[in-house]
């Protein structure tokens, strides 16, 4: 945009000198450019969107490195072998999942993101608020993880009824 503004101001001046043209609507045309140019870089620093993403863009992916070294249970949630029933894996975990957020909250500028946005209720389906307030639960709805033979996101047990054998 600013190379834009530049060119129109020098063409005007060109065509002032040359007679073609008169150079009062261009210095108009000039300083409205100017003064929008000045208004984006203003909303741009405002708003900071681009450091903000970054920031939240580099926090999903420290999260999803969290997460992929506590589902193989390597790292600080390695499985003691002399203790199998230890939850040190899931106390590790919780530690972590506290530490990416302080970090994450320590960053700063995250006011304009949806980070601790209060949404409303009707938006939660998936059992994530009490009882009492889920909208498909007081309807009578059954949810897609009421089912105690199966998960949506696993496939069914091998004792199951959904599995057909042959014959």
């Amino acid at each position: 945009m600013g190379w834009v503004i530049v060119f129109i101001g020098t063409a005007a001046e060109e065509f002032d000198k040359l007679g073609i043209a008169d150079t009062g609507d261009w210095r108009h045309i000039v300083f409205g450019l100017t003064l929008g140019a000045t208004l984006l870089i203003s909303f741009d620093a405002l708003f900071n969107a681009k450091a903000r993403w970054r920031q939240l863009r580099s926090a999903a992916g420290m999260l999803e490195n969290v997460l992929y070294l506590y589902r193989t249970r390597v790292g600080l949630f390695e499985v003691d072998p002399l203790n199998a029933d230890s939850r040190q894996p899931e106390v590790e975990l919780c530690q972590a999942l506290k530490k990416w957020r302080s970090d994450l909250v320590a960053g700063g500028d995250l006011q304009l993101s949806a980070l601790k946005k209060d949404h409303p209720d009707t938006i939660y389906f998936h059992e994530q608020t009490p009882k009492a307030r889920r909208p498909r639960a007081e309807k009578g709805e059954a949810t897609a993880t009421t089912s105690k033979d199966s998960s949506p996101v696993s496939a069914p047990h091998r004792g199951s009824a959904a599995v057909a054998g042959p014959g």
